[in-house]
Formats: C-alpha cells, structure tokens, sequence
C-alpha cells in the first residue's frame, strides 16, 4: 500500500465512525491548542475496516491530547474537558481529554517513575506502547501543508459524513498502522503493558501481527 492509499484508507476509516466526525468537529469549535483526536479512535477504526467490521466497534473512548503549557493546573485542564464534552453534544460519546504539557507533573505519582515534559502534542502520542497506535488526525485548517493533508473523503464515506481533508500526526509513519502490524514502542510503557495491550488486540483482530517486546 502506497502512501496516498494509506492516508485514503485512514481517512475513510476515520470519517466513517459518526462519533469521530464529532469529536473532531467539536475540537476545531472549541479550538484547544494543537489538539488531535488520537489512539485508538484513529487506528482501532483502521483495524475495524480492514477487517470487515463496522466502523467504531469496541471503541470505548475517544482520545484528546491537547497542550497548552500556559494553562497547567487541574481547574484548566477540567474547563477544557467539559467545553469539548459540551461541544460534542453526545452524552454516549466518551470522550478523554487530556493537556499533555502536564503529564509530567502527575505521572510519577500514578506510575512510579518520572518522566521529562513533552515538547508538543506530538511528542506525547510518539509515546504509545506500539507505533500502530501513535497516530493522530483532526481537520486541516485553510493553508494545511499538502503533504499533511489526505485529499479527500474518498468512496466509502458514508454520504452522512462530510467529505473533509484531515490533518495527520503520524511521528513513526501510518505503516504498522495500515499493515496491522503491533510493534513495542520502548519509550514509555513498560513491557507488560505492551504484552497485554497485544493480547487484548489479537484477540479482537485475529489477522494483527503481533511482533514480540
């Protein structure tokens, strides 16, 4: 699969899922800065198309990093989950939100270990446990670079969903994602969060190439 094609197919796969076209239509109202609609919502829809099953299946939350290091204590970062709860305007939407700028401040106490702060918001979803799952998407803006941009919905959108470019966040590429292939990604999460990561996914998606930490 070429690039143009991989980008078509997460394109299609992404806009076919009502709940992502709402999330993502909230994030550009809202305007949180350099936010994207990440993780599982980007390539768990991938996987569900590739393997016949119905876009948004088993999703059971939609990822929001945002970073807005001026803004870093908990009463911004709850501001800016309740504007794009209130913005989706679905209460059986699960939607995480999440400021990036401040993870480090509140890891070490949740998982024992620190960690340095994030650059941007890509920086922080270059952290997955896998490089198929650090994958990020939201509406490209007017001037959008070309090369960020897939064009156009493509056949297979539902005529419901609206035919717009997306912008990507991809810091390792869309390969392991569209090859539905899981490799370790040893930069944060510690080996058994990996393994039961892919034991769950194999589960659900029998054709997913499990490489090994």
């Amino acid at each position: 699969m070429d690039e143009v094609e991989a980008l078509e197919l997460v394109q299609r796969s992404v806009l076919a899922d009502p709940a992502c076209v709402s999330v993502l239509d909230a994030l550009r109202e809202v305007r949180l800065p350099d936010a994207w609609l990440c993780a599982g919502a980007v390539f768990q829809n991938v996987w569900n198309r590739l393997s016949g099953f119905p876009a948004g299946a088993g999703i059971r939350d939609y990822d929001v990093f945002y970073f807005d290091r001026a803004n870093l204590g908990w009463d911004a970062e709850d501001a800016a989950i309740d504007s794009v709860t209130a913005a989706v305007r679905d209460p059986g939407i699960e939607v995480e939100v999440r400021n990036q700028a401040r993870v480090h401040l509140w890891y070490p106490e949740r998982f024992g270990k620190t960690i340095p702060p994030y650059v941007d918001s890509a920086d922080a979803i270059a952290s997955f446990a896998a490089f198929a799952c650090s994958v990020g998407v939201r509406f490209a803006e007017a001037g959008a670079s070309a090369d960020a941009v897939a064009a156009g919905a493509g056949p297979g959108v539902p005529p419901t969903a609206p035919a717009r470019a997306l912008e990507i966040c991809a810091p390792f590429g869309w390969g392991d994602t569209v090859d539905m292939v899981l490799r370790p990604n040893h930069r944060l999460a510690p080996r058994e969060v990996y393994e039961a990561k892919a034991a769950a996914y194999a589960e659900r998606w029998p054709r997913l190439r499990v490489e090994p930490w």
